[in-house]
């Protein structure tokens, strides 16, 4: 996934929102925060398979501990 540093600020800002009012819904905050944090942001569209992201390749170390696993 493809994220400008604007849209970060702006997914954290929401975030941010979203804590403070406490919202409760099927969007986890804390996760979203984590992935753009750690710059996961591969793990966004596996989280929420139920969006219909555009496809993209998966990183090599991820899909090396996906090998091993499966």
């Amino acid at each position: 996934m493809k994220i400008s540093n604007g849209e970060k600020l702006i997914l954290l800002m929401l975030c941010e929102l979203y804590d403070h009012l406490k919202v409760t819904g099927e969007i986890d905050s804390g996760f979203i925060r984590s992935a753009i944090f750690s710059d996961n942001l591969w793990a966004i569209p596996w989280e929420f398979s139920s969006i219909p992201f555009e496809q993209e390749e998966i990183p090599k170390t991820v899909r090396e501990v996906l090998d091993i696993l499966d």
